[in-house]
């Protein structure tokens, strides 16, 4: 299995915030992991590892891409938040996370931070329609100045004669609260 790395994760993680891909790499070699189970859509890979030199964690977002694993996504996750949700089992880590610096999406009826592994009915199962909902919903409710990063794991299915988004997962960080996230003192 070979480990890629996505253009937003050299852009916006590795350029911007310094994480680099040896330490995902660290990271997913000594590593607490979760796998969804696979989805149409795809299967959703998080990792979590402690950070050396540091008190502080790295969180990795990824997904199964045929026999690759795609690295689209990782964050520095603070020790105080460890500390405070008690568990490094990285899907609860990451729900806190993305509780601090996500931005409310509106892919269902109630905006919500972080969809993670749901079926979600749409119209039709048309190119440019499942397109332009998407473009429509997976994104923020309220548009910020500031630079974001998206990420979503969505395919359009037809289960039991109905039209879904199959969503193995979705969030979007405000790349600005996250960085003063990051900078303030423990």
């Amino acid at each position: 299995m070979a480990i890629i790395f996505s253009k937003h994760f050299e852009q916006l993680i590795e350029n911007k915030h310094g994480i680099t891909k040896k330490v995902v790499l660290d990271a997913i070699g000594n590593n607490l992991r979760f796998q969804k189970p696979p989805l149409k859509g795809g299967v959703v890979e998080l990792y979590t590892a402690q950070m050396k030199d540091s008190h502080d964690y790295l969180i990795v977002w990824s997904h199964a891409q045929g026999h690759n694993l795609m690295v689209d996504s990782a964050f520095r996750i603070r020790q105080e938040l460890v500390d405070e949700v008690k568990t490094l089992e990285p899907l609860g880590l990451f729900r806190a996370f993305i509780g601090i610096v996500g931005l409310p999406m509106k892919l269902t009826g109630e905006a919500e931070r972080f969809y993670f592994s749901q079926l979600i009915p749409i119209e039709s199962l048309d190119q440019n329609y499942v397109m332009q909902w998407i473009k429509e919903h997976a994104q923020p409710v309220d548009r910020v100045p500031h630079i974001i990063y998206s990420q979503g794991l969505l395919q359009a299915i037809t289960e039991n004669g109905r039209n879904y988004l199959e969503c193995a997962g979705t969030f979007c960080v405000d790349m600005d609260v996250y960085s003063d996230w990051i900078a303030r003192k423990q």
